[in-house]
């Protein structure tokens, strides 16, 4: 779940790239960030209230929600371990750790990430 905390700092992150601007680049990792946020709050809110809390265009936000699949609530940040070198782990920059996946689906999950 996205709490107050979390809005005010990728807001304040986001602010810290400069004015808005059409092709204005937000790096890759905070992108990414962005992206799992906004689908998270998609339910709640409407695209224009997310635009507004993150300080985005209207624009990049419906673009980035077009397709995008929930974030589940249950998921958590955890630690890396060690793992059977049969078992495919996938870990998040944020930490989340996705397992049991083949490696096809867990590239598609990568790139969706990004």
């Amino acid at each position: 779940m996205v709490g107050q905390e979390d809005i005010t700092s990728l807001r304040l992150r986001v602010a810290a790239l400069g004015p808005s601007r059409p092709g204005r680049r937000i790096p890759e990792d905070l992108r990414g960030e962005l992206r799992l946020a906004c689908a998270a709050l998609a339910d709640q809110l409407t695209q224009r209230e997310i635009a507004e809390a993150f300080g985005l265009s209207l624009g990049t936000v419906q673009r980035w929600l077009r397709g995008a699949v929930p974030v589940p609530a249950s998921m958590v940040p955890v630690e890396i371990v060690e793992s059977a070198p049969s078992a495919l782990r996938l870990v998040t920059p944020r930490g989340f750790v996705v397992e049991g996946l083949n490696p096809a689906t867990a590239a598609e999950l990568l790139r969706y990430l990004r």
